[in-house]
């Protein structure tokens, strides 16, 4: 999705690296080979998200052009996060690391703060309201299942919220939060 966003918008001098993707033999590296590589002296930006594959080499070498890059280009360096959720439910009953759990790794290394632009984060909606300008909250609705992103994003954003009770939230969970929707639904399909 960003590179689609990249190229569509024609931004120049980007280019998007996949450690998987883009760097010879990334999974075979040795910690020695990985300590040797060459870094592109032109990265600027290190994003972190969601990869069932991730792995000790992916924070080695987030470390490595988050601290070098730093050096490099001082305040100009940026670490990334695409969304903090601790856990995700895989199906029902069954709760795996989410994105946050990895991110944990990356920020523990990282020299700079890192911006998550996901839910919660406000960063997410002026995000949208910078491509949307005539976006009225006043209008918006923000529905999802859980409390902590979803509804707090909402909230975050100025927007009314509705949560689905068929995901990750219980009502055990609702009824003990200090986070509240402006409504609880049943299913998504109640928005119908």
């Amino acid at each position: 999705m960003i590179e689609n966003e990249i190229n569509d918008n024609k931004f120049e001098n980007v280019e998007i690296v996949w450690t998987r993707k883009d760097i010879d033999n990334f999974d075979k590296m040795s910690v020695a080979e990985l300590t040797d590589m060459t870094l592109d002296p032109e990265m600027y930006i290190v994003v972190a998200g969601w990869d069932h594959f991730y792995g000790y080499k992916d924070i080695a070498l987030a470390c490595r052009y988050l601290n070098e890059g730093q050096k490099l280009h001082g305040d100009n360096m940026y670490c990334v996060g695409t969304n903090d959720d601790q856990t995700f439910p895989a199906k029902p009953g069954i709760l795996l690391a989410g994105t946050g759990s990895l991110l944990a790794s990356i920020k523990a290394v990282s020299p700079m703060e890192m911006k998550v632009c996901g839910k919660p984060h406000k960063l997410l909606f002026d995000l949208i309201k910078n491509k949307h300008e005539k976006i009225d909250v006043d209008k918006c609705l923000m529905v999802g299942d859980r409390l902590t992103t979803d509804i707090v994003f909402g909230i975050n954003s100025g927007m009314k919220t509705a949560l689905v009770m068929t995901g990750i939230t219980t009502d055990k969970l609702l009824e003990e939060s200090q986070i509240k929707p402006t409504f609880v639904l049943p299913s998504i399909r109640d928005l119908l």
